[in-house]
């Protein structure tokens, strides 16, 4: 294609041509026809420069991937490191403390509360004023200051009071000992070591009209209004007797001129016993509780009782008022380990429950006897306060 730009159309009239070849005909013509087109384009349209070439975007080359680098897992080090260095936290805010403080504060004042109206009930409850309780205070011994008489022949040994003397008789048969309380003669004492038992149911062929317990002895008492027969001495004077079995002995005490019992004879008759060996052995020992100790229900009793006192291992007990009224009764058993049947003195205990007004009574011992016969009955008494 002509350049066009170079130079400015002209009115030059055209040669005339010469003839051309048919083929060189066709391009020519189409030449021309071309420059015909591209005059008239350069006439109407003012020129306008193309744009400038871009130039082709070359293409990405493909680049090789980097090379794979294999990282080590990390030590416990490296893990421990990494944990130092990491803040640790925040405390998560906790709402247990507070909880814990309200509801010991709610049951502190529950508690106050509760209590303060206990406090407020005992303060309008009316007062009792217990009730005082009596003391007991020991009774003066009646018997302090007096002497005491003791025979070895038959063993006893008794308080009597200063303004007395004791005169010691052998009886003639030989049978025991008379002790008289001078100057007065009003008691004398016989101690019989050898007796029949019809002897100790009857005082001058007279019978008992009663008992009374003095100490831990129960004696048998008589009442003769006319005293001795007609003719003795002293007949026609009233006469208070008592008997009773102590061990092997019997024991006759008369009383001259008195119709009951006297305070001091029954003093005297409190100190009463018997030293010899033989003798104690055939009385009951107790241990619990003591003569004239205070007792309370239930009554627990131990001691030791002589061979011949049990049957099949045990023995009647029972307590009594002063007036001899039975408050309870239970079976005194050996103890274990004990043989009734061994010959010697057997341990033994019982248990006695009561209730009573009195303020004084007894513990009785009976002697079981399987065969019923009177003679073989014995008794021995504990005197005990309520």
């Amino acid at each position: 294609m002509p350049d066009n730009s170079a130079s400015p159309p002209t009115d030059k009239s055209p040669e005339v041509a010469k003839p051309i070849p048919p083929s060189e005909e066709l391009s020519t013509l189409a030449k021309e026809v071309e420059d015909i087109l591209t005059d008239k384009e350069a006439v109407t349209t003012p020129a306008v420069s193309p744009p400038p070439a871009v130039p082709p975007t070359p293409l990405p080359q493909p680049v090789a991937p980097p090379p794979t680098t294999i990282i080590p897992p990390p030590s416990a080090a490296d893990i421990r490191q990494l944990a130092e260095k990491e803040p640790s936290p925040p405390p998560a805010k906790s709402f247990t403390l507070p909880i814990i403080l309200i509801l010991l504060l709610v049951t502190a004042i529950g508690a106050g509360s509760y209590y303060f109206l206990q406090y407020q009930k005992l303060a309008q409850a009316p007062q009792l004023t217990p009730a005082p309780v009596p003391s007991i205070t020991p009774s003066p011994d009646p018997t302090a200051g007096w002497q005491t008489y003791f025979d070895s022949n038959s063993s006893i040994s008794f308080n009597y009071p200063p303004t007395q003397t004791i005169e010691f008789l052998p009886r003639d048969g030989g049978d025991g000992f008379t002790y008289l309380f001078m100057p007065e003669n009003t008691i004398n004492i016989v101690a019989f070591t050898k007796f029949a038992k019809p002897q100790s149911e009857y005082y001058m062929d007279s019978p008992s009209n009663g008992t009374v317990a003095i100490g831990s002895t129960l004696w048998k008492t008589y009442f003769l209004p006319q005293g001795y027969p007609d003719g003795a001495v002293g007949a026609g004077n009233p006469i208070f007797a008592l008997q009773a079995e102590i061990g092997q002995i019997l024991v006759s005490v008369t009383l001259n001129n008195q119709s009951s019992l006297s305070d001091e004879a029954r003093q005297i008759l409190s100190t009463l016993k018997f030293t010899d060996k033989s003798v104690a052995s055939d009385q009951p020992t107790i241990n619990t509780p003591l003569p004239n100790s205070i007792v309370i229900s239930p009554l627990t009793i131990s001691g030791t009782v002589p061979s011949g006192w049990m049957f099949e291992g045990s023995f009647p007990i029972k307590l009594t008022d002063d007036q001899g009224t039975t408050l309870a009764t239970a079976t005194a058993s050996q103890d274990p380990g004990e043989d009734w049947m061994s010959g010697k003195p057997t341990q033994f205990t019982a248990t006695l429950t009561f209730t009573t007004t009195a303020t004084s009574g007894f513990i009785v011992l009976s002697k079981d006897n399987p065969s019923g016969l009177p003679e073989n009955d014995q008794e021995y008494r504990i005197p005990v306060n309520f």
